[in-house]
C-alpha cells in the first residue's frame, strides 16, 4: 500500500536519493542539465527554501517504509504584463522511482499537487518538462496539463551554426 503524505525533515536522505534519480535521468536525455552528484544537495536545500518562501510543500509517496515518489509545489506569480496569468501552483520535481513506476504514483502526486492548488485558492497549475522526456509529457497531458510555451534552444558552438 502506498501512502501520499506530506514531506518531513526525516525524509530528507530519501527525497534526496529521488531527486538524484531524476537528474541523472535528465542528464541521460539532456546534455545540460548537470551532474546530479555535484547538484542534488544544493538543489534540496534551495527546494525546501523556496517551499518556505513560497508557501510551497513537498508531498512524498511512501510504501512499506520508503519514499518511491516526490512532487514539490509552491504558488509563483506570472510577471510578464502580456498575459492574464497571475498567481498559480507550480509543480516542480515530480519524481517516481522506476521499479515503481506504471502503478499510477505519478498520478496520485499530481492529484495531491491539485489537491494543494485548490486549497491555495489557484485556478492554474503550471510543470514544465524537458522536450525529450516523453513519458512525463505524455503522462502531464493525460492528467490534463496543456502545452502554453515551448522553449527552443541553439546550441552556439561554432559547428552547427548557419549563415
Amino acid at each position: 500500500m502506498v501512502t501520499i503524505r506530506a514531506y518531513q525533515p526525516d525524509d530528507r536522505p530519501q527525497v534526496e536519493a529521488c531527486l538524484f534519480e531524476l537528474q541523472a535521468f535528465e542528464q541521460r536525455i539532456d546534455k545540460f542539465t548537470l551532474p546530479a552528484r555535484a547538484t542534488v544537495i544544493i538543489y534540496m536545500t534551495e527546494l525546501l527554501d523556496t517551499c518556505e518562501r513560497h508557501n510551497g510543500r513537498i508531498y512524498v509517496a511512501e510504501k512499506d517504509g520508503q519514499i518511491v515518489g516526490v512532487v514539490g509545489v509552491y504558488l509563483a506569480h506570472e510577471n510578464d504584463p502580456l498575459t492574464s496569468l497571475a498567481d498559480y501552483v507550480y509543480v516542480t520535481d515530480l519524481v517516481v522511482l522506476p521499479d515503481q513506476r506504471g502503478q499510477g504514483l505519478g498520478m496520485r502526486l499530481l492529484e495531491k499537487a491539485e489537491a494543494y492548488a485548490r486549497e491555495m485558492s489557484c485556478a492554474l497549475m503550471v510543470i514544465g518538462a524537458l522536450a525529450a522526456n516523453e513519458a512525463a509529457l505524455g503522462a502531464y497531458h493525460k492528467f490534463g496539463f496543456q502545452d502554453r510555451v515551448i522553449t527552443l534552444v541553439k546550441e552556439l558552438n561554432g559547428e552547427n551554426e548557419q549563415q
